[in-house]
């Protein structure tokens, strides 16, 4: 019986090939879980740093269509003018070194966005999962988003980008608590959360995940099965607001800047003149949004 199985580990990294039979082994003792099903071809399995009880393993076949963020297949949105940011190796709290995305910057009006094109299964449900820190501040600034984008008009990832598809995106605001995340925990590198976003493919099996950040930068990252966090305390976004309002109080001139009159452009499509006459107004003070927008050129 060949060794036809093949082993990740909590990473997702591809670390070996394992015989059938071990796989189940590995099963039954909680050492592993199945990565797209039991059924699925090629078989993959997951190992476990610590061993998952019996009784907690239909909770991990739940979620076998799980997506897990890889700096590495992420890249920045060539509709952005921002380009703040790098990917980067970290020594995690658990002494690991892991591969970090980190893009924008807290004094910077300009939206960075990162993307990553990927094929899926039509009418199936799937799980996004990655961890995060920053992309909030004291003040309420900041700006971190995450948006799936279903390219209903493409036939292959590699087509242009079609701007009708952005407007049938879902976005998920990632600095507000209006969308919590499963863990969020006190880390030595500032507030930690993971995030585990579920959706639906429908008829569509082409989509587009874009991180953005604007006022603020922030870093995105694997995450670990929950329990690897447990050694962190506890905290939430509203309360490590709070905290850092009471570390770091917002300044005379800060305040002034965080309740001016502010331009919404979320969403807009604008030509490059019109961008470029709504950065002269924001040289001049005034805040402008530009979450979500689309930079078009001049037409002719």
């Amino acid at each position: 019986m060949p060794k036809n199985v093949i082993v990740l580990d909590e990473m997702d990294v591809q670390i070996g090939f394992t015989y059938p039979k071990r796989a189940k082994g590995l099963m039954k003792s909680g050492r592993a879980v199945y990565v797209g099903g039991e059924d699925a071809q090629p078989q993959k399995i997951r190992l476990l740093t610590s061993p998952v009880p019996p009784s907690s393993q239909q909770e991990e076949k739940k979620m076998s269509h799980v997506i897990n963020l890889n700096a590495r297949e992420f890249q920045f949105d060539e509709s952005c003018i921002g380009r703040e940011g790098q990917r980067l190796f970290i020594t995690d709290f658990l002494g690991n070194n892991i591969e970090i995305f980190e893009i924008g910057r807290k004094d910077s009006s300009e939206r960075t966005q990162i993307k990553r094109d990927v094929v899926l299964e039509q009418n199936t449900d799937y799980v996004f999962r990655f961890a995060m820190t920053g992309g909030l501040d004291a003040t309420g600034d900041a700006v971190s988003m995450f948006s799936i984008v279903p390219r209903v008009s493409a036939k292959e990832p590699s087509e242009e980008f079609a701007l009708a598809d952005w407007d049938k995106r879902t976005n998920y605001a990632l600095n507000q608590s209006r969308f919590q995340p499963v863990c969020s925990k006190d880390s030595p590198n500032g507030l930690l959360r993971v995030y585990e976003i579920p959706f639906q493919t429908g008829d569509c099996t082409i989509f587009r995940f874009v991180f953005t950040a604007m006022y603020t930068a922030t870093a995105f990252m694997p995450a670990y099965n929950l329990r690897q966090y447990a050694s962190l305390p506890d905290i939430s976004m509203a309360a490590w607001q709070e905290r850092e309002k009471a570390l770091h109080p917002v300044s005379t001139e800060s305040e002034k800047t965080a309740h001016k009159a502010m331009i919404d452009f979320t969403g807009a499509q604008l030509t490059q003149d019109a961008y470029n006459k709504a950065m002269e107004f924001a040289s001049k003070g005034m805040s402008i949004d530009f979450t979500g927008a689309i930079i078009t050129p001049n037409q002719n």
